[in-house]
């Protein structure tokens, strides 16, 4: 069997159709989050936010008018929602920012040519930081400051890439 020929079935074998019928790379499919302190639970997003709420976490209550509109943050949206002081963020907030940061791990891994380790990724997110407002990894990093975002992205990170220790 040639070389171009065991490419072209390694190919075909690393794809997968959704259920919208499009066929793509094994690469390109999501795989979720965990949010769980261990890789041998799993724990969705919503369960880990309330989790954190019944384990005495208070989030903003309040009437929030900045969040009037936001269904999903982009960086055009990501500093009305996250303040100098981030501490008037509601659940629902959070979760729109930790979402976020979660898009844009994703979309830092889509570029990393090969297989993707937490060291790759860390590195790729350095290579493109740069301390301006609508640049993505720099809003990342300003999320992290706030300890519910902080946890749901280690604990995220960890699951997905764990130590080789």
């Amino acid at each position: 069997m040639g070389r171009e020929t065991r490419f072209i079935l390694r190919l075909a074998r690393n794809r997968r159709k959704t259920s919208s019928g499009e066929t793509v790379s094994s690469q390109q499919m999501r795989v979720p989050w965990n949010f769980s302190d261990s890789r041998r639970t799993n724990l969705s997003l919503d369960d880990f936010l309330v989790a954190k709420e019944a384990a005495g976490v208070t989030f903003f209550n309040g009437k929030e008018p900045w969040m009037k509109g936001v269904n999903k943050l982009t960086w055009q949206t990501f500093f009305r929602v996250c303040t100098q002081e981030m501490d008037d963020l509601s659940e629902k907030a959070v979760k729109h920012v930790i979402e976020y940061c979660l898009e844009i791990l994703e979309e830092v891994e889509a570029k990393i040519p090969r297989k993707t380790s937490l060291a790759r990724l860390e590195a790729a997110l350095d290579l493109q930081y740069a301390e301006q407002y609508e640049n993505k990894v720099f809003q990342y990093r300003w999320a992290l400051r706030h300890p519910v975002v902080n946890e749901a992205v280690t604990r995220g990170l960890h699951n997905r890439f764990p130590d080789r220790s």
